[in-house]
């Protein structure tokens, strides 16, 4: 076969060029993402969103309406698309690869969603909501704040959040780093309901003064007032198996330009609101950077654990622990009672500049589970100050080497295996929210001590030894005693007498 050069280096060329966009790329799973648009809802509405989705995120849009069929979401089981913005309340027939069961495969397979809704929303929305343990209120149902809302605003329906003020916008650090205190505007939202899923959680709650009905239909009858707990505008939901993201807004025109428009006075009806530029560009970019795997995303780089080893001379033998090919220990088996440091390196996801070292503020856990969990303790990063030893293996590396493994950030954790032989996992189960969940098994069998590695002089048997010891001289003295007894001579007489008769 002829090596045909051109051809070789122009597939080089495009093999780098794919790394690097995958390298720079501001998402953790891609850059493609689908529109689905309603008809009723027209492009240029949301300008200002689409173009600070491209630029800002870096995001590749791809727009077509509900029901069209090209270009598919999936194709042959698998995603062309890693992002979907669902941005159609109204349609009530969706293409075969937008139902719901496609949409849940779609989000198992590791796709993420934004549905942004309306008071008009199909009820195929509100079937796909209840999977996320999401309800909504009835059709035609608004969110009314009589004391703050837009000036003007019909029926008291355009809502101002202030988020200095209020509880409005989450306190999540991972997803709301970057936004300001100030007011958000909320136009036409419709509210919805959290259930007992812990997977779900919410991003931005009514004002406790607002409460949810129909303007059109008779104001008597139960309402979901603003205070409840369970009560949402923006609610999100992240997958445990494959951290994939969605989020529900309430509100579609939270993203449009009439929310996004600056330099026109906007003040609430009371008066109490007043301001000049609203906060919906941060609150929506940074809605958009979580949903999209750009923030919060953390992975493991790897786990392992070993013992704590007093000295260079403190061997096992083979079966137990033994140095591999690279230098580092394998530890095969543990005794009770044994120091275990157990090490888990993470990365995060940050933009531009792909996986790095994860922070070192995490609030980690290690478990020793057997059944049940026997021990539970910190993990804490090897810069931070701890009190505990360092396992041996760790002992001989320089300060900065211990700090993180090549770009990744070690936890770690020192503790002593409980008196309990048998097989025990290393469990680390880390979920909050805003962040990638951290899943991690590690399995280790621990042995009795062995026959000739019991410490002579056992305490504990001292009472045994003792008893022991006394029932010997307790006998000895009854043998003795009974040997030396003399009898005397007359009761020998009167004894052989008697018997004579």
């Amino acid at each position: 076969m002829r090596f045909n050069a051109p051809f070789w280096y122009a597939c080089q060329l495009v093999a780098l060029l794919l790394v690097a966009v995958e390298v720079t790329s501001k998402s953790a799973t891609g850059s493609r993402a689908l529109v689905v648009l309603d008809a009723e809802l027209p492009r240029h509405h949301f300008s200002q969103f689409f173009g600070s989705l491209e630029k800002d995120l870096d995001l590749q849009l791809t727009f077509r309406q509900p029901k069209d069929e090209k270009p598919a979401l999936t194709e042959y089981g698998e995603n062309n698309f890693d992002h979907l913005l669902l941005l159609a309340p109204s349609a009530k027939s969706l293409s075969a690869d937008l139902s719901p069961q496609a949409l849940v495969s779609y989000l198992k397979a590791g796709g993420n969603i934004l549905f942004g809704l309306s008071p008009h929303l199909a009820e195929s929305y509100r079937d796909l909501a209840r999977e996320f343990s999401i309800e909504f209120e009835p059709r035609g149902s608004r969110v009314v704040d009589h004391f703050s809302s837009l000036r003007g605003a019909e029926n008291d329906t355009s809502l101002l959040l202030d988020s200095a003020s209020t509880a409005a916008v989450a306190d999540i650090a991972s997803i709301f780093s970057s936004a300001r205190p100030g007011v958000l505007q909320v136009p036409n939202a419709i509210a919805h309901r959290l259930g007992s899923n812990p997977l779900a959680f919410p991003l931005i709650r009514p004002a406790t003064t607002s409460y949810s009905r129909d303007p059109s239909a008779d104001a008597s009858g139960a309402v979901l007032a603003g205070s409840a707990e369970d009560a949402a505008i923006v609610s999100a939901f992240q997958l445990r198996e494959s951290s994939s993201r969605a989020v529900w807004s309430g509100s579609v025109d939270i993203f449009s330009d009439a929310s996004w428009k600056d330099g026109s006075r906007r003040s609430s009806r009371d008066g109490t609101i007043d301001t000049k530029q609203t906060i919906n560009k941060e609150v929506a970019l940074s809605i958009m950077s979580w949903v999209t795997q750009t923030t919060g995303v953390v992975k493991v780089a790897g786990t392992s654990h070993s013992r704590v080893r007093s000295g260079p001379e403190d061997l096992r033998e083979d079966y137990e622990e033994t140095i591999g090919e690279d230098g580092k220990e394998v530890q095969r088996m543990y005794r009770v009672k044994d120091h275990v440091t157990f090490n888990i390196d993470l990365v995060e996801y940050r933009s531009g500049q792909g996986w790095s070292p994860a922070s070192k503020h995490l609030d980690l856990q290690v478990s020793l589970v057997m059944l049940d969990p026997f021990i539970t303790t910190t993990l804490r990063a090897l810069d931070a100050p701890v009190s505990i030893a360092p396992s041996s293996k760790l002992a001989y590396l320089s300060k900065s080497q211990q700090t993180t493994t090549p770009a990744s950030t070690r936890y770690t954790a020192t503790f002593q295996l409980p008196d309990r032989h048998g097989v025990f996992t290393f469990k680390v189960d880390w979920a909050r929210h805003g962040w990638s969940y951290i899943a991690t098994r590690d399995t280790a069998p621990v042995r009795p001590f062995n026959s000739d590695e019991h410490p002579r002089g056992l305490s504990a048997a001292w009472p045994y030894v003792t008893g022991g010891f006394s029932t010997l001289a307790a006998f000895t003295l009854f043998v003795i005693l009974w040997v030396t007894s003399v009898e005397k001579a007359g009761s020998r007489k009167s004894r052989s007498g008697s018997k004579e008769e």
